[in-house]
């Protein structure tokens, strides 16, 4: 199969995850099932990074100091540091998010609120380290790029037709 073809039947970030999933040395079996499965886990991270956000606002800059994050981070970067172990320094990334799910429970307390920011800002690190974030759009980019282009042929040819060079090199540009 070609990215192509395999982009038609998953989103990007799915994709990413499932290439992810598995240590770089070993072999891939793509199947519509792993493809399902990425997909899934992605919209669980997502989902769950959007509804925390929603429930305590986005995390400060900088996020609250919070040892269990240091712990997820020291646990991170031993897996990326042992041969780029993607699939457990993946795992770390779910284990901050069933944290903020357990968190969420009762996200009452000053206590709490600031270890979930903490979890939140680790998570979200993660999440868009390994560019699982969703996509902004689903297909509308793709709809409106090729007319945009169109668009933008247009008006160079239109500045060239013109002799308006700098606009048409700007355009081109």
């Amino acid at each position: 199969l070609k990215i192509d073809q395999v982009l038609q039947r998953a989103p990007a970030e799915a994709v990413r995850h499932f290439l992810l999933s598995a240590h770089y040395r070993s072999p891939l079996d793509l199947t519509e099932d792993a493809l399902q499965n990425s997909a899934s886990a992605v919209r669980r991270i997502n989902e769950a990074i959007e509804t925390t956000i929603k429930l305590i606002g986005a995390p400060p800059s900088p996020p609250p100091a919070s040892e269990r994050v240091d712990a997820l981070r020291t646990q991170f970067e031993a897996a990326m540091d042992d041969d780029f172990n993607t699939p457990v320094a993946l795992s770390v990334l779910f284990q901050a998010i069933s944290a903020i799910h357990d968190l969420r429970r009762n996200a009452g307390d000053a206590a709490t609120q600031s270890e979930l920011a903490a979890l939140l800002a680790f998570a979200i690190e993660l999440r868009d380290f390994f560019s699982l974030e969703p996509a902004a759009t689903s297909g509308a980019a793709d709809e409106l790029t090729p007319r945009l282009i169109e668009l933008l042929i247009e008006a160079r040819q239109l500045a060239r037709k013109n002799r308006d060079f700098a606009v048409a090199d700007r355009v081109r540009d």
